[in-house]
């Protein structure tokens, strides 16, 4: 019924994402990783209030929003703001890249500039 075991699929999910994301191995399978999750899901709950505050639907999805197209450019800025928030205090943030998806089309890499504060 299924193809692999569920610890199969899962380390083959793990080989794949150190393999995109190999600065991270460190932190694989530690309490760090905990860490980590924590810093995403803060994120995105910042996001989420901002967005719900202005108005703007949007759906949590792990470490995704999905928001209408016409509010990307406040989302962006949205995400990046978040993003320096949540880690104020590790240095200096600077910029912020993301990937955005709309269906049908290929993903884009943008990178949000910050202009040095940290705020």
């Amino acid at each position: 019924m299924f193809p692999e075991t569920p610890l199969k699929a899962a380390l083959k999910y793990i080989d794949s994402f150190i393999f995109r994301h190999p600065m991270f191995e460190p932190a694989v399978s530690t309490a760090q990783w905990g860490s980590l999750q924590l810093i995403d899901s803060t994120i995105i709950q910042h996001v989420v209030r901002m967005a719900t505050d202005l108005g703007i639907p949007v759906l949590p999805v792990h470490d995704e929003v999905i928001i209408p197209v016409s509010a990307k450019p406040t989302v962006e800025l949205m995400l990046a703001r978040s993003f320096q928030h949540v880690l104020k205090g590790t240095g200096e943030i600077r910029s912020v890249r993301m990937d955005w998806s709309v269906k049908g089309k290929e993903k884009e890499a943008v990178v949000v500039e910050l202009n040095g504060s940290n705020q």
